[in-house]
């Protein structure tokens, strides 16, 4: 689902991603698919630019109706949330090459190792529920910031027919927006449960190993815990791989997380901001907040099923 997410919003340029056969992954630069990500990329700074010049609770509008500090604070932090996520969109297409060796050394090891994927794939309580609570935070932002944007309109001021245009692109702008924005949790996400994944299957694979260690001869029960090694070794440079391409993206978003909520709790209690200005910090902190505690749970996972293995400390 994230990689259809990505592929809709023109910013994941890998073919093949649910193909079994290795050949079938590619880059797509020269396709017709570039063409639809600079238009989904335009759409999204066109929308942008219309937010800032063409509606009421624009930055530009608020910057003049406020106190220095807060005008300062303000300021700070309607752009660094546009900077962040230009950044974004260059990890997402200059690192396109990193994220498909990715895909075709997992899809390596899974051929080699014969991974299966139902057999390994248990989820905690926990998991569960925020995999549920994800999506219904992002279309909640989506919904909401979209309504903050286009409340304030004056039907005098436009004909239905440019109002229905506005809107839709104010929906599409934020839509974008938090694509754009969440991109590296988008693509971090699943490439975290899958090295999950290839950690429990070694685990079973040791497990299986030593039930049956009797009717197994010493040369052989070694040469498969060698092998059981060198598999860790693979994942461990899969993580690696994912840590290049993201690590700078998720502390950026840990500053900046921090930075909303503290510029949350100061607008609740400043009367030089609106509610309508008030309420997309609030959200877009809180969602923010939930994908790195989200991540971070993810990643304690992979930290614990690797602490379990009994040969970790071979490696």
């Amino acid at each position: 689902m994230y990689g259809l997410i990505c592929k809709i919003c023109g910013i994941m340029f890998i073919q093949g991603l649910y193909s079994e056969e290795e050949d079938d992954l590619k880059l797509t630069w020269l396709r017709s698919y570039c063409v639809y990500s600079a238009f989904c990329i335009a759409i999204f700074l066109y929308s942008e630019w219309l937010f800032l010049w063409s509606t009421p609770v624009s930055p530009l509008v608020t910057l003049r109706q406020i106190q220095p500090y807060s005008k300062y604070v303000f300021a700070f932090c309607s752009a660094l949330g546009p900077i962040r996520l230009l950044l974004n969109i260059y990890f997402s297409l200059s690192r396109s090459r990193q994220l498909l060796h990715f895909f075709k050394e997992s899809l390596r090891y899974e051929n080699r190792v014969f991974f299966n994927q139902s057999r390994n794939s248990k989820q905690t309580a926990t998991h569960r529920v925020l995999r549920c609570v994800l999506p219904l935070i992002f279309i909640v932002n989506v919904f909401i910031c979209t309504y903050v944007s286009c409340s304030d309109e004056k039907s005098d001021e436009y004909t239905n027919l440019v109002s229905s245009f506005f809107n839709a692109f104010m929906f599409l702008d934020n839509f974008l927006y938090y694509v754009y924005d969440t991109i590296h949790f988008l693509v971090l996400k699943p490439c975290a449960e899958v090295l999950i994944q290839y950690v429990r299957h070694q685990h079973c694979v040791l497990r299986d190993l030593l039930a049956t260690s009797v009717n197994t001869t010493p040369s052989a029960k070694f040469e498969k815990i060698r092998q059981i090694i060198i598999n860790l070794w693979d994942i461990r440079a899969l993580k690696n791989t994912i840590n290049q391409m993201w690590g700078h993206a998720v502390v950026m978003s840990i500053f900046l997380a921090l930075f909303y909520l503290c510029t949350a709790i100061y607008t609740t209690f400043d009367k030089d901001f609106r509610t309508s200005e008030r309420v997309p910090v609030i959200i877009y902190a809180t969602a923010l907040g939930v994908f790195i505690i989200d991540i971070a749970a993810t990643s304690q996972r992979l930290a614990e099923e690797v602490r379990k293995s009994t040969i970790i400390r071979c490696i």
